[in-house]
């Protein structure tokens, strides 16, 4: 347990690592705050219950392989501000399209 704590004294020991760190710590905590409110948010848009229990389980088994096949796809393309921009560009399509669902657009 001691060598435990000691390794992660040391992990943030690394200044570059730091941004990288904080990102993911808001990241995370967003997503705690915001996470029960989602179900709210499916129902709002009419998604029916079987719906929502799917994409709820989808979405951790997406977070268990998305970190490696990102770490993967960043190591072949060798530029990592291209792999991080396609990474948001996949990100961010489902949830604008998850949020868009409700909306009308005008005649």
């Amino acid at each position: 347990m001691l060598s435990a704590v000691k390794w992660v004294l040391r992990d943030f020991a690394l200044r570059h690592l730091v941004w990288i760190k904080l990102v993911f710590l808001f990241q995370s905590a967003s997503m705690t705050v915001l996470y029960p409110y989602l179900n709210l948010h499916m129902k709002s848009l009419g998604i029916s219950v079987r719906e929502a229990a799917l994409i709820n389980a989808v979405v951790p088994v997406l977070f268990i392989f998305t970190p490696p096949l990102a770490g993967f796809l960043a190591d072949r393309l060798g530029n990592f501000r291209v792999s991080h921009r396609a990474y948001k560009l996949c990100r961010a399509t489902p949830l604008q399209c998850l949020v868009g669902a409700g909306t009308q657009c005008p005649p």
